[in-house]
């Protein structure tokens, strides 16, 4: 949230005020005016929640396991579909993560 937080709090409150004064509604100002100049702060902030979400993912796998018939986590057991090639190959599983996006 901090990246996000930081780069509206950069939008310059002259140019939000003049868009308000020329009658656009809070949405089409913050359509128009506040996310096309904070722009670089949202892609930065959704690439940092990418990053840390697909970590936390990854520490899923490692810490719960994933054996067939031993060790289930619900992040495992969404993935994996009974009899596919990957439920006999535990080790595949971040790979089959990639090739959905």
């Amino acid at each position: 949230m901090q990246p996000f937080e930081a780069a509206l709090a950069g939008v310059d409150r002259r140019l939000v005020e003049a868009s308000h004064t020329l009658g656009v509604s809070r949405l089409g100002t913050f359509l128009r005016v506040m996310l096309p100049l904070a722009w670089p702060g949202v892609l930065a902030g959704a690439v940092l929640t990418f990053a840390h979400t697909l970590g936390e993912f990854g520490v899923v796998l490692m810490v719960g396991g994933n054996i067939p018939g031993r060790t289930r986590t619900l992040t495992g057991a969404r993935l994996v579909r009974p009899g596919s090639p990957q439920s006999a190959n535990p080790a595949g599983q971040p790979f089959r993560f990639f090739r959905v996006f």
